[in-house]
């Protein structure tokens, strides 16, 4: 089950239109133009915007909870989508 991961914190349950998101609902649900992917250890995937930093403040919520798979000192911005494995075509 994919969650949406707003600026303000809040984690929402999201349902792709189809079987699978697709690159125009993660480009919506993200808010961005171009979308990154991050692989987690655990299989699942954050998609984050590619320019995220520059166009938002981090997101703090998102962060502390995926920490360990970040480098150290870095953060994620924006909203950041988390699904897994195999929820995006």
């Amino acid at each position: 089950m994919a969650k949406l991961i707003n600026m303000l914190g809040d984690v929402q349950e999201v349902h792709p239109k189809g079987k699978y998101f697709n690159l125009q609902e993660l480009y919506s649900l993200v808010g961005c133009e171009w979308v990154q992917v991050v692989p987690l250890r655990d299989g699942r995937n954050l998609w984050i915007d590619e320019v995220g930093k520059m166009n938002s403040k981090e997101n703090v919520v998102a962060t502390d909870m995926f920490r360990q798979d970040l480098l150290q000192g870095d953060y994620l911005a924006g909203n950041v989508l988390v699904d897994d494995e195999g929820e995006v075509d």
